[in-house]
């Protein structure tokens, strides 16, 4: 199998992936240029005042200090789809690049966030609640896309190659794209809808890339043809002939003639097998 939805409606992928896309620009003019009320009531600001959990959201947010743990948490995954892949290669059973090359599409989200964030210039909220000078524009989020695309990637190759690890590699994805959007919340680095407009857009790609992924030719329906045997071509052992010590050996049936036996009467045999 190819792809992660064997037998999936390709056309129902498609409209999946457009209307995520769609929502996430859509919720970029929704949101406007600043906080919405939603943003504010999920955001707790009281934490990031010296307390244990805004510091530690802090440290675990941040993307410009050692051990710069928003961008590790990207390359994490990547690292362990690579080494999967290498090692499935070097056992012989490698994967196809057609049957993960495809989320590759989701790339196309990194600058596409840059233009988007620049579009609608949203201002975080350190610009409104604390006056931090650093209007870049915070929707959708940069952090949250790249994340979100290697987490995408490394599902989509990882699924492929252990398919029974599939929905423990959801899970983990889940809970490490949850993590994301709380620590940097709770850190004040991004109102909510900024983290979800950036998984909005990266998941519609994802969806629309998995309508036109290539799958895997359907088997014919035909007889199994057995490998050739040491001593012939497909051939089909003697199964009559214990310990046959020329297993490509074939058997045809040899008509008989019509001779008397030794009463006078016409033996009229069906035929007799024959050795070859």
């Amino acid at each position: 199998m190819v792809t992660l939805w064997p037998g999936r409606p390709r056309r129902l992928l498609a409209l999946a992936g457009v209307a995520c896309v769609a929502a996430s620009v859509l919720l970029g003019f929704v949101v406007g240029g600043g906080g919405t009320w939603l943003d504010r009531t999920l955001t707790p600001t009281w934490v990031c005042a010296g307390r244990t959990a805004g510091t530690v959201c802090e440290a675990l947010a941040t993307e410009r200090g050692l051990p710069f743990p928003v961008y590790a948490s990207a390359v994490a995954p990547l690292l362990a789809a690579g080494l999967l892949l290498r090692r499935a290669d070097r056992t012989g059973v490698g994967l196809p690049a057609r049957a993960w090359a495809w989320s590759l599409a989701t790339l196309v989200t990194l600058p596409g966030q840059h233009v988007l964030s620049v579009a609608f210039g949203r201002a975080g909220p350190l610009v409104e609640l604390l006056g931090s000078p650093d209007r870049e524009g915070a929707y959708p989020s940069g952090a949250a896309v790249l994340v979100a695309v290697a987490w995408s990637i490394a599902a989509v190759v990882i699924g492929q190659l252990r398919p029974a690890w599939r929905s423990w590699v959801a899970l983990l994805t889940a809970v490490a794209l949850a993590a994301h959007l709380v620590t940097r919340v709770v850190a004040l680095k991004h109102w909510p809808t900024d983290i979800l407009g950036s998984y909005l857009l990266v998941g519609g790609v994802l969806l629309v890339a998995a309508a036109f992924a290539p799958s895997d030719p359907t088997p014919s329906a035909g007889a199994a043809t057995m490998p050739a045997q040491p001593g012939g071509t497909s051939a089909v052992p003697d199964r009559d002939v214990a310990g046959d010590p020329q297993p490509g050996r074939q058997r045809r049936r040899v008509g008989t003639r019509t001779e008397p036996d030794q009463d006078g009467v016409l033996d009229h045999g069906a035929g007799r097998e024959e050795h070859l």
